[in-house]
This record gives C-alpha cells, structure tokens and sequence, in this order.
C-alpha cells in the first residue's frame, strides 16, 4: 500500500474526517486530501505527527506492515463498499437533472451570444451618439440579430434534447464508484442495463456547475452531484485534474466578483467609446471629422478597471481559482484603453477654435468668409492637405446671401477635371455650393484652367441644411484622382 493509502485507512480506522486531521497537522484539507490520493507527500515533520495521531511505528505509516483489520467504510444507505473506494455517487435522470446538464453543457455558448449581444448594443449607442458613423448601425444590429438567433436556437434544442433523453431513459440511474485509479460507472434503466469501468486518463473533458459535475469519457456523458462527494470531492477533483470545490457563500462572492470584473473589462472600450460620444455633444462642432481627437483622454479613465480586474485574477488563480480569463483580458484592455488614450498625442493631431487660421485665409481670397459662430480646425503637416477648417456660421441668412453673390458653384466639378482630390470630393460630395480658388494662379472655379501641378488651393463647400462650411487648404499634385 501507498503512504496516501496507508493514510486513507488509518484516518477512517480512528473514525476522524479530513478537516479535524487538517486542524491537528495545522495543515489545509485539501493538503490531507492531496496526500491520501498520493498527489503530494507530507513532510517529514508531518510523517512524525501522522505516527503519533494514528499511534502506528513510522515503518506501519511507510508501508513495511500495517495492519489489515479495518472495518470497510459503508455507504449512506448502509451497504459496503471497497475499502479503497473514495466515494459512490448515484444519480437519478429526471427532467430537472436533465435541465441542469444541458445547462451546464451549453454555458460557455450562451455566455458568448450574451456577451455578445451587450457589446453589440454598446457599439450601437455609440455610433448613434457619434454624428459621424451612422453609416454603420446595421453592423451593430446584425450581429445582435446572429446572437439572438444563437440563443433562441440553443434553447430550443437543449429543450428537444431533454425530451429525447427522458424518452430514451425511462427512470435511467447512474452509480459511479471512484478509486484511486479508475471509477465504475453502473448504468440502470427499465429497458437497459450496462457496466464500465474508465480510468482518469480517458477523461477528456470536466464542466462544474454549482452542484452539478459532468465528466466526458469518450461519447459519454457521466452526470454526478457534487454534494455527494462529500468529504473526498478535492480529492477526486484532484483525480479529474480540476480546481477544488469552492461551494462556501465566500467562495461563490470571489467568484461572481471575479466574474463581475471580467465583464467589465470587456466592455471597459465601449464604455470609454460612449463617454466620448457623449463628451463630443459638448463640443463646438461634433460633426468635424477629428473632434474625438479632444477626448481620447477619456479611455485613460477607464484604464482601473481592467488594471484591478487582472490584478484580482492573479491573486485568486494562487487560491486555485480559475481567473486567467480575467488576467489575460485585463492586460489586453489595458493596452486597447493606454493605446486609444494616447492616440491624440501619437497622431500629433491639435484640435483648435479661433477664428484666427480662417481671417488669414480670408485675406488671401477675394471671397468674403464668416467672422463667428463655432468653429474646429487643424492644421496639417502632410504633403497634400494642409488645413481642415469646419464652420457653422452665427448668421445663416448673411451666410447664404455672401455665398450667392460670390458667384459658389451648385455643383462640384472639379473633381471630374482632376483639381480636387478624391477624399475631399467623397466628404463633401452631399454639400449644396462649392469654391475653389488657386493661390498661385489667383483664380477661382471655371477660370482655373492649364497645369497646376504643386500649386497651393483653397477649396470651400457649404450645406445649406446643416447650415455646416468646409475649408480645405491643400497642395495639388496633379494626379488627385
């Protein structure tokens, strides 16, 4: 006999469970359940104690002669079973068992189409917040659609299945006896009966519940209570090669605080997303193109919670608790978050809003341009463009009279006869009156004609509903297109 064995059967013999062994040593009960099932060994000092504990010769403890009187441990209904059985499980089918399995079986797919309806409905409402991305709700709304279909369908197989099972299974009972090397399933029904018997290596995959352990061995399917280990269950998770059991109301706050933070620190972007949506209303011109470059700072806010979520997983996966998720997501966030939150600084992009850069343009133009109202503009170090203005003028009526009597174009030709650039002409090309004056040449619109190549131009449109003005300063380099 093994030392843990020897252990096993001296602790039943003085009738003493795990945790009153556990307390005399000072050690945990999952340390004693460690030993009896040889996973770990105990120390020489707790070799000498076990001995006086036990009142046996440290030869007895090590295996040499121990004494083979021990009265086989019984089963709760009374019948006995090996000595060296570690626990008999007997679980009975049933609707509810039943419910509970497919549960358990299809968590992780319903976790998945839950989270990812949640953060498809954050992007929704920031991309309705953002005046400029409500050309992509449907993105948010199809992936809401796949996920609901997900989950309807989940539900409605697990339920066909359960009907399928209790058909198949009229009062279906399974006994599972486990040992240190292998466990017997008994199988019972009114139709059908079976015997196997497996070893730990051929299970393939474990799922616990709050109550419920299912063990996959090849094509089976083993349902068991976990209450029903009793004292043995860490070391039978120790068998299956699990986490212990973590079934205190301690235990399951760690977890759903644990659980709590790992959500949170998925949706941690989109929160950060949607607190710039909603800052960027603040701003004078939401629908400038670059005005979130003011309040990327918003993701550094955000930068906490994946931080303690990944701080609280490494705490916890030391207790044995399954947290990795919780660190590996908390360090992805934190990158996602510090990268977005310094974007601004990395695209050396200044958002400005004096009507300064617009009166030094205005002198250049022989077009008249407006004095107040709110205003965003950056000026650009790139080759081709080197200033985005946006203007929503405080005089609207004045504002249209100017343009009129400015002689602006109806209509953007100057894309077609290569004088603008395609990006400026797809921004602007929903916009009522267009301006385009050479620098160089000191002409305006149809009057521009010949080579231009690196010359320097001013274009201007304007959306009369929106009562919005664009001002572009950029560079040709006679192949816009």
């Amino acid at each position: 006999m093994s030392i843990g064995e020897i252990i096993y059967t001296n602790r039943k013999k003085a009738g003493i469970s795990q945790e009153e062994l556990a307390d005399m040593l000072g050690v945990s009960r999952q340390s004693v359940s460690l030993w009896e099932t040889d996973q770990t060994a105990p120390s020489t000092a707790n070799l000498v104690r076990l001995t006086e504990i036990f009142n046996i010769s440290m030869d007895e403890l090590c295996g040499k002669e121990i004494e083979t009187d021990t009265p086989s441990p019984s089963t709760s209904d009374g019948n006995n079973i090996e000595s060296d059985c570690l626990a008999q499980v007997q679980t009975v089918y049933g609707r509810a068992l039943l419910k509970k399995v497919h549960d358990i079986s299809l968590k992780k797919s319903r976790v998945l189409s839950i989270v990812t309806i949640v953060l498809s409905v954050f992007l929704a409402i920031s991309i309705i917040l953002s005046p400029t991305s409500k050309d992509i709700i449907a993105l948010p709304i199809f992936l809401i659609l796949i996920a609901a279909t997900m989950l309807i369908t989940l539900s409605v197989r697990s339920k066909k299945r359960i009907e399928e099972e209790l058909k198949l299974r009229p009062n279906g009972k399974i006994t599972v006896l486990f040992y240190r090397d292998r466990f017997d399933i008994d199988y019972t029904a009114d139709n059908s009966t079976a015997k196997y018997t497996k070893h730990y290596s051929e299970v393939t995959r474990v799922q616990k519940g709050d109550d419920i352990l299912l063990i996959y061995v090849n094509s089976m399917i083993v349902p068991i209570h976990i209450s029903d280990l009793k004292e043995n269950a860490d070391a039978i998770f120790g068998l299956l090669r699990i986490s212990p059991s973590t079934n205190s109301s301690g235990d399951k706050r760690i977890r759903r605080l644990l659980l709590a933070m790992f959500i949170l620190s998925i949706v941690s972007i989109w929160l950060a997303l949607i607190s710039c949506a909603i800052t960027l209303e603040s701003s004078p011109l939401p629908e400038f193109s670059v005005a979130m470059v003011e309040y990327m700072w918003l993701f550094y806010v955000f930068i906490p919670i994946p931080v303690a979520s990944a701080i609280l997983g490494a705490v916890f996966l030391k207790k044995k608790y399954k947290c990795k998720k919780n660190i590996v997501v908390g360090i992805i966030m934190t990158a996602l978050l510090a990268i977005f939150g310094s974007m601004a600084s990395m695209t050396d992009i200044e958002v400005k809003h004096d009507f300064e850069y617009v009166r030094s343009i205005e002198s250049e133009l022989p077009i008249e341009l407006p004095k107040s109202g709110n205003i965003s503009y950056t000026l650009n170090s790139s080759d081709l463009i080197k200033a985005e203005v946006m203007v929503k003028p405080s005089d609207k009526t004045k504002t249209i009279q100017s343009i009129k009597c400015d002689s602006w174009l109806s209509k953007n030709e100057f894309y077609q006869s290569n004088m603008l650039p395609s990006g400026i002409y797809l921004a602007t090309r929903q916009y009522d009156y267009f301006y385009l004056y050479d620098l160089d040449c000191k002409k305006a619109n149809s009057q521009i004609s010949g080579e231009h190549n690196g010359h320097n131009f001013v274009y201007l449109a304007y959306l009369q509903d929106d009562n919005l003005m664009q001002i572009i300063r950029f560079q040709s380099d006679g192949n816009n297109k």
